[in-house]
C-alpha cells in the first residue's frame, strides 16, 4: 500500500511539473482570449520566453482587431527583453509602420533604435548594421528632441 501511494505521489508530481502545467494548458487552448490574458501575465511576471511564445501564437488570430496593436508591441518587447535584438528591431519596425498613429510609437521607435545599436558588431567587423543604428538613433533624436 505504501509503494502504491508513493507511486501516485510521484506520478502527480511529474504531471504537475511537465505536461499538466498551466502554461502548457494555455498553449493548447483554442482562441486567443485566454492566451492573451496569460501572455500579459507572463510578461508582467518577466517570463518573457513564455510570453513571446504565446504572443507569437496569437498574432495571426488577432490581425486586424483591436488587440493586434497590443500583441505586436508586447511581442517585440518580449523579444527585446530576451536579448534577441535582431528580431526585436524587425518587429518594432513593423509595429511603427503598421500602427503609426499609436501612442506606443515613440517607445517603439526608441526601442527599435536601441535594438539596432545593441546588435551592432565589433568595430573590426562589417559596420552596415552600425550605420543603420546610428541613422535610427539620429532620426529618433531629430523627431523627439526633448
Amino acid at each position: 500500500m505504501i509503494k502504491y501511494s508513493k507511486f501516485i505521489l510521484i506520478l502527480t508530481l511529474i504531471c504537475g511539473l511537465s505536461s499538466c502545467s498551466e502554461y502548457r494548458k494555455v498553449l493548447k487552448t483554442e482562441g486567443y482570449e485566454k492566451k492573451l490574458e496569460a501572455a500579459m501575465k507572463y510578461y508582467e511576471d518577466e517570463e518573457y520566453f513564455k510570453a513571446s511564445t504565446l504572443f507569437k501564437d496569437i498574432k495571426p488570430l488577432v490581425k486586424g482587431s483591436e488587440e493586434s496593436e497590443t500583441v505586436d508591441f508586447y511581442f517585440a518587447y518580449s523579444l527585446y527583453n530576451l536579448k534577441q535584438y535582431s528580431l526585436s528591431s524587425k518587429y518594432f519596425k513593423g509595429f511603427i509602420e503598421l500602427f503609426s498613429r499609436s501612442d506606443k510609437v515613440t517607445e517603439a521607435e526608441y526601442l527599435y533604435s536601441i535594438s539596432l545599436y545593441k546588435e551592432s558588431p565589433n568595430s573590426n567587423l562589417d559596420q552596415s548594421s552600425t550605420i543603420e543604428a546610428i541613422s535610427a538613433i539620429q532620426n529618433f533624436i531629430n523627431k523627439y528632441p526633448y
